[in-house]
């Protein structure tokens, strides 16, 4: 008797936002509802709106979410809104709980290096590689970073 092969699928994101959207609301936590909520309408509206799309997409509409988020916490912060910051930090906790491991400045180096790329390439080209491969796991200032520190390596 041959057993079959035990196979993990991995659930992408916008299943899992969708799935913990729903434990929010059994558990009665509403703000993790609420912000779930917001994100899985930018999952739909990516879904909606495009013919082919990958789950990049999804990290990117993430990325999003959350620089707006910060956005807001830094005008709470502005005019001293101690209540609303507190309510933003929570929201970006939430959603950074989604956000895939991204790449360190060591890693993209790494990359650099081993993709014999010339130290003389222009960066803007470099940049376009990088962030082209590795689109939502790659922030642009560790990227520039990384760049920086692989044309001065010697």
């Amino acid at each position: 008797v041959m057993l079959k092969e035990s196979v993990t699928i991995k659930m992408g994101l916008n299943d899992k936002v969708k799935k913990d959207m729903f434990e929010a609301m059994k558990n009665k936590d509403t703000l993790k509802k609420g912000v779930l909520q917001l994100l899985k309408a930018r999952f739909d509206k990516i879904v909606k709106e495009t013919t082919y799309y990958v789950e990049e997409d999804f990290v990117m509409a993430l990325q999003t979410e959350i620089k707006q988020t910060r956005a807001s916490l830094s005008e709470a912060l502005k005019f001293e809104r101690k209540d609303i910051a507190d309510m933003e930090l929570k929201k970006i906790k939430i959603l950074e709980e989604y956000l895939p491991e991204m790449l360190t400045k060591d890693e993209i180096v790494d990359m650099l290096n081993k993709g014999g790329f010339n130290k003389d390439e222009i960066t803007g080209r470099l940049i376009g590689l990088v962030m082209k491969d590795h689109r939502g796991r790659a922030e642009i200032t560790t990227v520039l970073e990384a760049i920086e520190e692989f044309k001065n390596e010697k």
